[in-house]
């Protein structure tokens, strides 16, 4: 009799050695693009003019105690960093002959209704930005 798909063929024992086969080479391939892709998103970086603070996106919670300077790190799955600028800003609110002033000069009076002109600057760094979370 010939050969047929019915019991006792040997084809189908061929086929069902193929599949697994064909199986387990396609986990081994899934598991690897998944491992890539997850350990490519698993890195952070900073730029040069940054600082940055740790976020762990799992308990939701920023670590404060540890300013990180520039550069690519390793932050792990669900983790980044929170960047602030490492230049110091200033803010001038003084008449406009002065550079970077924003407005005019304020204004005030003394109790003894003498005319007092300010000119304030104010700078902002790392600390301030860090002691304000």
């Amino acid at each position: 009799m010939g050969k047929g798909r019915g019991k006792g063929g040997d084809e189908c024992d061929d086929c069902c050695d193929e599949c697994g086969d064909c199986l387990g080479v396609g986990v081994c391939i899934f598991l690897s693009v998944l491992s890539v892709i997850l350990i490519i998103v698993s890195f952070g970086n900073i730029d040069v003019q940054e600082v940055g603070l740790f976020y762990n996106g799992i308990s939701v919670s920023i670590n404060r105690a540890e300013l990180i300077p520039n550069g690519l790190r390793f932050v792990g799955v669900g983790n980044s960093f929170i960047t602030f600028p490492k230049v110091t800003q200033t803010v001038v609110i003084a008449d406009k002959t002065v550079p970077g002033a924003l407005g005019k000069n304020l204004t005030a009076r003394t109790q003894d209704g003498l005319v007092v002109d300010m000119q304030i600057s104010v700078g902002l760094g790392d600390d301030c930005m860090i002691a304000a979370l």
